[in-house]
């Protein structure tokens, strides 16, 4: 159907001075016969427009007709439009085949970046098994805990905090309603014990600090005093 209807487009544009009104009109009559056709016929009809106006340089009539708004139909001008500056600005076949030929080669490139980067990715990944490979894995044993709840026991305390090189502190508090209502106290103090450098926690404390004997809570305060102060 665009073979019988661009005809006289082509007739006209092989002229050599075919007016802006003459191009509008055969235009629209190009298009009332092909606007209601399914299908892409908008760019087919413009390279062919544009192979026949740019051997006779009438890129510049095909603009100038696409400028003008004169209808009343506004579908069809819009159609018109399309098709004229599609023409106009179409490419030439050495322009085409540079421009496909450039896309190519940048289809190409992303395609050797894509390699290379799942490369680097699976050469990342190999290193990393390697660096996994090597490790040694020490299974955490937990050290022997102690409850301590007495003088003796904090005797013990007081003997491994002499010698130990690092000592790890944590606390434990709980809630104690008295008279003026709910207060936190130290429940138990617990202690991580490194006998040698760098031999991790091998002992552990539990110490209670909620014992209401006198002498262990002397005991008690003076062990915390000698540990914080």
């Amino acid at each position: 159907k665009i073979d019988a209807s661009i005809a006289p487009i082509e007739s006209l544009l092989r002229n050599e001075q075919p007016s802006v009104r003459a191009i509008t009109a055969a235009v629209d009559y190009f298009v009332a016969a092909l606007c209601e056709s399914k299908g892409r016929w908008v760019q087919p009809a413009a390279l062919r427009i544009a192979a026949i106006a740019r051997q006779a340089d009438h890129s510049q009539l095909l603009r100038e007709a696409a400028a003008i708004d004169d209808g009343d139909d506004t579908k069809t001008v819009n159609l018109r439009r399309r098709l004229l500056l599609a023409a106009a600005e179409a490419p030439s076949e050495e322009e085409a085949a540079a421009q496909a030929a450039q896309a190519e080669r940048d289809l190409a490139a992303r395609a050797a970046l894509e390699v290379a980067k799942a490369r680097m990715v699976e050469a990342a990944e190999q290193q990393r098994v390697l660096r996994v490979g090597k490790l040694t894995c020490v299974p955490a044993v937990p050290p022997p805990t102690f409850w301590v709840s007495d003088v003796d026991g904090l005797d013990g305390v007081r003997e491994a905090l002499a010698a130990a090189p690092r000592v790890g502190v944590d606390t434990e508090w709980a809630d104690r309603e008295t008279d003026r209502g709910s207060s936190a106290v130290l429940a138990t103090v617990q202690l991580a014990v490194e006998d040698s450098p760098g031999g991790g926690a091998e002992r552990a404390f539990v110490i209670d600090a909620l014992a209401l004997d006198p002498e262990y809570r002397e005991a008690l305060a003076v062990l915390l005093r000698a540990l914080f102060v």
